[in-house]
């Protein structure tokens, strides 16, 4: 049952989980950017390396999703 309830609260919820799980990613892009900064590279290199690093980032979101949904 709580399942059902999970998912029923994800339906009202939806744009909230979005930009959390949005702020989420971006969080850990920044962090990653960060830390190839502070390896030596330049900030548009440190942010490319961070976005290869994480993945496709599409993906991420639709398994993100698919958990939270039905």
């Amino acid at each position: 049952m709580s399942e059902y309830w999970r998912r029923l609260r994800y339906l009202f919820r939806r744009r909230q989980l979005d930009r959390d799980l949005e702020e989420e990613i971006q969080f850990h892009l920044d962090m990653r950017a960060q830390a190839n900064g502070a390896a030596g590279l330049n900030d548009a290199e440190a942010r490319s390396a961070a976005r290869r690093r994480f993945g496709n980032e599409l993906l991420t979101r639709e398994h993100a999703r698919d958990a939270w949904g039905w």
